[in-house]
């Protein structure tokens, strides 16, 4: 008689680079000069870096100067955090079920590594190569946290409730998607299109994966604008920026920031509405890599 033992695939999470985020902030209050703050910052936290975290700082430029200055400018912010960033190791079990649906969906699937750092307020989730790094200090930032301090951008992407899931299944597609030179030629021929359909696509199979609504604020003003929009999108597709619908932050100026996710979300729903044959629609998202063609084939127009 033979004994098989299954045990569930783990994802690895690693979230011991919160811990030292706080070590450190803790530390700060022994810091009689600027040069001790910094100090501090670099040899606590940031030389003490995890794997993941090494690869968030080098792709966002994380300094010892950049979170002393976000620090002075909202104390109560970071106070009112923290409690909600250590709740965060909490989660092995939560987002294991989420890569779980990504399994069961998604042919060849392979978990990601998952790093939870503190950044900047610059972003609260990012890739390298099979890691997820997600900003804790803006997904964790639900109702209980004082946000005052903060501008109008981060007031709209921190929303009410925990984003610990919306984040994870967000940036898990795009660990899926193809990259590289691709993705180059394609930016080359039309930034806007090409980027709102890389983010577009990771809102959208994400939320059909998992029942997850990423970006859901941007629905709201969307589905009310959606011809409008598509008019102004359509124009600005011609040029050679996206700067008016993604990444634009404080910047942006007559509509929320971001909204090329948006309508990359309905030029995907319009395509994956046409076919027969959902799952291989599903992968064809995900895999897409001419960006004009995939807006014919969907027969978007607003």
């Amino acid at each position: 008689m033979f004994l098989c033992l299954f045990t569930q695939v783990k994802a690895q999470i690693v979230t011991a680079d919160i811990t030292r985020f706080w070590e450190a902030y803790d530390r700060l209050a022994t810091a009689k000069t600027h040069a001790d703050s910094l100090t501090i910052i670099q040899t606590v936290y940031l030389d003490q870096a995890s794997e993941g975290f090494r690869n968030f700082q080098k792709i966002r430029n994380l300094s010892a100067g950049n979170y002393l200055k976000h620090l002075k400018y909202a104390p109560e912010f970071w106070k009112s955090i923290r409690a909600n960033t250590m709740r965060i190791q909490d989660t092995q079990g939560q987002i294991d079920s989420l890569l779980d649906a990504f399994e069961t969906r998604y042919k060849g699937f392979r978990r990601p590594r998952v790093c939870f750092a503190i950044g900047c307020l610059s972003t609260g989730g990012t890739v390298y190569d099979d890691w997820l790094l997600i900003g804790s200090e803006i997904v964790a930032a639900d109702s209980t946290v004082d946000k005052s301090e903060l501008g109008r951008w981060l007031n709209s992407v921190m929303t009410r409730h925990w984003q610990v899931p919306e984040y994870i299944v967000h940036e898990t597609v795009h660990t899926l998607q193809p990259n590289g030179l691709w993705l180059g030629i394609a930016f080359k021929r039309n930034p806007l299109l090409t980027m709102s359909l890389q983010e577009g696509a990771a809102d959208f199979v994400a939320c059909k994966i998992s029942g997850i609504q990423m970006n859901r604020q941007l629905h709201v003003y969307g589905n009310l604008h959606e011809k409008e929009l598509w008019q102004k999108f359509s124009a600005d597709m011609e040029g050679d920026t996206y700067d008016n619908w993604l990444y634009n932050g404080e910047n942006s100026k007559d509509m929320p920031a971001d909204m090329g996710y948006y309508v990359g979300y309905k030029i995907c729903e319009a395509y994956y509405n046409k076919q027969s044959n959902k799952e291989r629609a599903l992968r064809s998202v995900v895999r897409m890599k001419n960006p004009r063609k995939f807006l014919r084939k969907s027969g978007y127009k607003g």
